[in-house]
């Protein structure tokens, strides 16, 4: 079988849609205005918290939202801190921040970037376990 062939291959993979198990994309966007676009989507490594995030981004972006993004993974974690801050650096107040892989960032770091995410139209993160925004949804 050629590589091009294979279903299982990373782009066929890459293009599967987030599944909600027993909640919707209406569900979610309701509870995220109710956070004021604040919270956390959480769940273990490897349950779609990414995939959500990227699907999540397209939806804001379509209600005319200004998004900016971040991904951090255990490769970054050495350099967490200092992505965030130029992440930061060259975001603006009207945007909503995403930062999938908040467990990565230090103490410090995290409190950090509490402190300045309120500035900011919204603030969601994905971790593996619960933080201290409210809970969006769990995977």
């Amino acid at each position: 079988m050629k590589a091009r062939e294979n279903p299982y291959r990373v782009e066929q993979l890459h293009a599967l849609k987030f599944r909600f198990y027993n909640d919707s994309w209406d569900s979610l966007m309701s509870r995220l205005l109710a956070a004021n676009y604040r919270g956390a989507i959480i769940g273990p490594h490897g349950t779609g918290k990414t995939t959500l995030t990227l699907e999540l981004v397209e939806r804001l972006k379509t209600l005319d939202f200004n998004v900016n993004s971040l991904r951090i993974n255990s490769e970054h974690k050495t350099q967490a801190a200092a992505l965030v801050e130029e992440w930061l650096l060259n975001a603006n107040t009207a945007q909503i921040l995403i930062l999938d892989g908040a467990e990565q960032l230090s103490f410090f770091s995290w409190r950090k970037l509490l402190r300045c995410a309120k500035l900011f139209q919204g603030f969601i993160i994905t971790c593996h376990s619960p933080s201290k925004l409210p809970t969006l949804y769990q995977t």
